[in-house]
């Protein structure tokens, strides 16, 4: 017997909530030098996550952000389960929570070590039937994406804001964007 994804989706909101800034989960250990983290979620699977500058100027206004944002200080967040960034394929969903909560964490660290030279952070949810050559966005996982984050703001160091943005390349792609107010 399978779950209606609406069933599924309102469990995992209460989850969410539940959890609340996630602090009662545990994280991964995970390392990582630079703009590069890596993590194992098993034996068989691993994370990677990056902190990359995609955006050319007029991509970056585009996405709506602040004057101070620019290609140079704007990164985007991606991590990829065994090197795909189809990760509910790889995962159940209390496995992505807890992926997510890792994520979280290397995010925050990151930030704390980066904070003066960044303005802007966004991130994409791909969709899981996503291939290399056509790219599509995930609006169920971005939801949870949206959720970690607005329960996560205050753990971030100074006073960032978020915002929906769109995929200045790919226009039908929905994203996040967390930028410095």
């Amino acid at each position: 017997m399978s779950i209606p994804l609406h069933e599924v989706l309102r469990t995992l909101k209460e989850i969410i909530q539940e959890v609340g800034d996630l602090n009662k989960l545990d994280s991964y250990d995970y390392s990582g030098i630079a703009d590069r983290y890596q993590f194992a979620v098993s034996d068989k699977i691993h994370v990677d996550v990056g902190f990359t500058r995609p955006y050319q100027e007029d991509e970056i206004s585009a996405l709506n952000l602040p004057d101070s944002a620019t290609r140079l200080n704007t990164y985007n967040i991606s991590y990829m389960i065994d090197g795909v960034d189809t990760q509910v394929t790889k995962s159940d969903y209390s496995t992505l929570i807890r992926i997510l909560k890792t994520v979280s964490d290397i995010i925050v660290k990151w930030l704390q070590k980066n904070e003066e030279s960044v303005q802007a952070l966004t991130i994409f949810a791909a969709n899981k039937k996503a291939t290399r050559y056509l790219i599509s966005a995930d609006k169920q996982k971005s939801k949870i994406y949206q959720a970690i984050i607005i329960k996560n703001l205050e753990r971030l160091p100074g006073n960032w804001k978020f915002k929906p943005i769109t995929n200045p390349i790919y226009t039908d792609i929905e994203g996040i964007a967390l930028y410095k107010d």
